[in-house]
Formats: C-alpha cells, structure tokens, sequence
C-alpha cells in the first residue's frame, strides 16, 4: 500500500506530460431519443458542477439521438446517502460519480457497477490516457470499476492578505503554527474557517495533527491493517492537540452546529484565515481570493515520527457505469467525451488535479495548482483520508467519533468507545 501511494505522488510531477488525443467513437443513430441516467453531486458553482453541465450541454448536442437526463441536487453526505440508497435498490443509473477504495467496494462487488475492461479492451488509446495509479484505488480482484477525474490532496489554504494584516507568515515549525492561533485572532479573525455540520471536514485537521504525531507507520497500521489500536497514543493525543487548538480560539464556538457552507463562506468572504480542506475547492477559492490565496501543509512536530512532506492524498471523483445501464455503450462514449483531451483540458484549467496525460502548458494552470504539484512532487510520503478506505460506515463514525472532540468529550474515551465499534465493523 505504501508503494500505491507513493505512485500517486509521483504522477503528478508529469502532468506536463504530452499524450496521445483520442476521440470518442461515432455511435449509430438511431431514430427516438436514448435516455441514460447521470448523477453526480450538486455543489453551486462549482468548477466540477459547471463542467459536467457542458459536458451534458457539448454531447447532446453532437448526439441529438441521446437525452442525458442527470440528477445532481446534493453534495456531500447527503450525496452520499442518494447514491448509497439508489445503488442498494438496483435503479437504472447509467452512469454516476462516486468514490473509490473501501467506498466504492460494496458496489463493485455487490454487481452494482459495469466492469471497465471491456471497454478498456475495446478502445486502447483511451486506457492509454489514463494515468495507472489513481486507477489501483477503483480496482477490485482485476476488474476496474471506475475512473477517478481527479487526484485530491487535502491542504492548508490561507489568505495571504490576513496574514498580512495580522503580522504572521507561513509557519515552518509546529510551534510557529500555534503561534499563529492568538495572533490572528488578535487581528480580528477567525484563525481556521471551519463549519462542521458534516463532520468530515472536521477529520482533516485530526488526520494531519495524528500523523505528525504517529508518522504513516501509525496510520497503516490502524487505518489500512487494522492492526493497531485506536486507543494508542498518537489517536488520543492528536485529540488532546486538537482540543489545544481550541482552547487557543482556532474555530468558532459551536462549530459541529455550523454549516459546512458558512464555514466556507468565512474564508471566501475574508473573515478567516486559512481553511482546511481538499484541492478540489481550489478553484472557487482562487476565483473569490486570486492572488491573496496560498498553500502549506501542517508543520513537523519536534519529536513527532510525521513530517509536513506527507500528504493526505486520494484519487477522488471517480466515473462509473451502473451494472444496469439500459445502454453501456453510450455511457461509456460519453465517459470517454469525458476524458477526451479537449474536456481534460478545460478541467485542468479550472484547477482541478486531472488523473489524465492531459496536454497543458505551464502558463496554462493556476498558479496555487501550480504549487500544489510542486509540493506533492516532493512529498516523501502520504496517507489516504481516512473514512474513504475505511468504509462508508466505519468512516462515519471515525467523522462522528472526532465531532465528539470538538464538542469537548474526552479524548480517552471518545478514542475507546471508538475503538469498541471498530472491532465490531471490522
């Protein structure tokens, strides 16, 4: 697993790389209008949203034959639960972006999602433009059951212009990085923008806080294997740290009663500093902040076993064709408009980290994408988001589990009860 992970971080430094094109085959048209299903999340504006909505746009109209009738109206967990519910009753759903790893297994092997390698066997210049790592993370006993769109890293974004005004600067030990807490604070501003409605998003400080305790030893071993424990000491104290934070003013009162999209519109709208939260928000925050937005990861902490050149990194928004699909082939001609050139191109370009050989210049990418691959090209390690490769229930009550924290429960117990249901899902 290490060595998978390590694959990802590598791939990035070539997404520079020139590739082959590949076009979508031309289908026969038939005489009435063919519906396929395609679902994915609802997230307003954002780069993903808009761009699968031109995608639907840009094929029906080369397919006047094809109606694409998607079904896209929430996000999250939310979305989570839809597609969960949907799956587990066998709807005829075409095509649907899910997750990868322990999250998409049920499906996968339930018989809810279509093989890829047919298609793979059929068409080898598209296999050819997919990168081979991010697609270890859909691969279930040989068989590829989804096409993650992008590698997602979870990051530290700050507002360059706060740290300005609050006379601080990118922190480069741990203790610098507390430092920062008081000092913004001071300055009139929340420290870390944070709405923990959906408490995945209150994991990420957690994850990154735990590893530079434990190192990714701890988080192979208790994570991945299910070896450890997670009452051991790097868990609990990662608590006890984040608590700290806490005490320090890091967050908003009541944060678990916080909605996760106010806790962004903090950051957006300049009253917090730096947010917590995975690459795929790049391109929002970059169109509200431009230039005033940066980039780092959690500093090292002196005698800790992590280092701030791991990541937490994930192929993520994966693409997969529904086990009942009415029509598989148009489906997959669709994925593969998808992933054309042309589509990756103007993916890339809002900001997302493609998981193709996309063709692009450097002049042609966000400057903190930019970063971004820079930092991950040097990465000497990284580590999965948790509750992804833990399943979708176990991961659940890991997100719950660390809400608890927030809350102020104690950290031993919230670690043992935790624990407990661990043995039992596992």
């Amino acid at each position: 697993m290490k060595r998978n992970i390590t694959l990802l971080v590598l791939f990035v430094a070539c997404l520079f790389v020139l590739s082959p094109l590949f076009a979508s085959g031309d289908m026969e048209k038939a005489s009435s209008p063919k519906k396929i299903v395609f679902m994915f999340p609802y997230d307003g504006n954002s780069a993903m949203t808009e761009w699968h909505n031109e995608n639907i746009k840009l094929y029906q109209e080369a397919h006047p034959d094809v109606l694409i009738d998607k079904i896209s109206s929430s996000t999250g967990d939310d979305y989570l639960i839809q597609v969960t519910t949907k799956m587990a009753s066998g709807d005829d759903i075409d095509i649907l972006q899910g997750w990868t790893l322990a999250r998409m297994q049920p499906f996968a092997e339930g018989g809810r999602l279509a093989s890829l390698n047919p298609f793979f066997e059929e068409d080898p210049a598209f296999r050819d433009f997919l990168q081979d790592s991010p697609l270890e993370a859909t691969t279930f006993n040989g068989e590829v059951y989804g096409i993650p769109l992008e590698l997602a890293t979870e990051v530290i974004f700050y507002n360059k212009a706060i740290f300005r005004d609050a006379g601080v600067s990118v922190p480069s030990t741990y203790q610098e990085f507390l430092e920062l807490i008081p000092a913004i604070r001071k300055a009139g501003y929340i420290p870390i923008g944070l709405g923990n409605s959906e408490p995945w998003t209150g994991t990420i400080p957690y994850m990154m806080i735990a590893e530079r305790i434990g190192g990714l030893e701890m988080y192979e071993n208790t994570v991945m294997s299910a070896r450890g424990k997670w009452t051991d000491t790097p868990f609990v104290k990662a608590a006890e740290e984040l608590q700290k934070w806490i005490t320090l003013g890091a967050f908003e009162p009541n944060v678990n009663g916080i909605p996760a999209v106010e806790g962004i519109a903090r950051f957006n709208n300049g009253e917090a500093a730096m947010f917590f939260m995975g690459s795929w928000s790049l391109p929002v925050f970059y169109e509200e902040l431009g230039d005033d937005l940066g980039v780092f990861n959690l500093p090292t902490m002196e005698n800790g076993r992590g280092s701030d050149s791991h990541w937490i990194i994930i192929p993520n928004q994966s693409m997969s064709i529904g086990a009942n699909s009415n029509y598989p082939e148009i489906a997959a001609d669709f994925l593969k408009f998808m992933l054309s050139e042309e589509r990756q191109q103007k993916l890339a370009k809002s900001g997302i980290i493609v998981t193709t050989k996309v063709q692009l210049s450097k002049e042609e990418v966000n400057p903190v994408q930019a970063d971004i691959i820079k930092l991950l090209g040097n990465s000497t390690g990284a580590m999965y988001p948790w509750d992804v490769p833990m399943g979708n229930a176990l991961g659940a009550e890991l997100n719950n589990a660390i809400a608890n924290i927030y809350d102020g429960a104690n950290p031993q117990k919230v670690m043992e009860d935790f624990q407990r249901i661990s043995e039992t899902e596992r």
